[in-house]
């Protein structure tokens, strides 16, 4: 199978390589500061670095599903995070996006609307109708991005709790009739 790559105005979309790798792990242990956005809740220790990164690496040598689910995502060259998609609670009607830009010095430039547009068409092109986005009310950069791609609240409901101060768990969908307002 061939490897897919998604160029836009300013990042590139690509699949998984072997030299991602070792990213991922300075990401994971050193560049941390994307975690306090991403998902604060979630503990990251040496067992589930060692097992994301397993699965990348089963992935790269497996092969890709034919839609793909995640792309790294590139700045001239720069390895700067990853976009991708899952199913929430195991509910195949229901695939989320998420982003994640990892370099600090990248943040606030647009990337990350960019990423997220170009792989939201590219599901919505693959016969994706429906797709969801999660989130928490104390990332809010990742609520602006959502409401302006066009994506609906329908969810803000549960708390979160975060360093002892409470937060909404935000839910977010959008449908392929808004592919071309993206």
């Amino acid at each position: 199978m061939s490897k897919i790559r998604i160029i836009g105005s300013k990042i590139e979309l690509r699949d998984t390589i072997e030299n991602d790798l070792d990213d991922y792990y300075r990401w994971f242990t050193e560049e941390l500061e994307w975690t306090k956005w991403d998902a604060p809740w979630e503990e990251i220790d040496d067992v589930f670095i060692r097992k994301y990164i397993e699965k990348l690496s089963s992935k790269i040598n497996n092969g890709f599903p034919i839609i793909r689910t995640r792309f790294e995502i590139y700045y001239e060259s720069v390895h700067i995070g990853w976009v991708s998609s899952y199913y929430i609670k195991k509910d195949r009607k229901q695939r989320a996006v998420g982003i994640n830009i990892t370099e600090q010095q990248f943040w606030g430039n647009g990337f990350g609307r960019e990423a997220l547009t170009l792989f939201i068409k590219y599901l919505f092109d693959n016969n994706i109708s429906t797709l969801f986005c999660q989130t928490w009310s104390g990332n809010t950069r990742m609520t602006r991005l959502a409401q302006s791609l066009g994506f609906i609240k329908i969810e803000d409901t549960e708390i979160v709790i975060i360093k002892n101060e409470k937060y909404n768990h935000i839910k977010y969908q959008i449908g392929s009739s808004k592919k071309n307002k993206l």
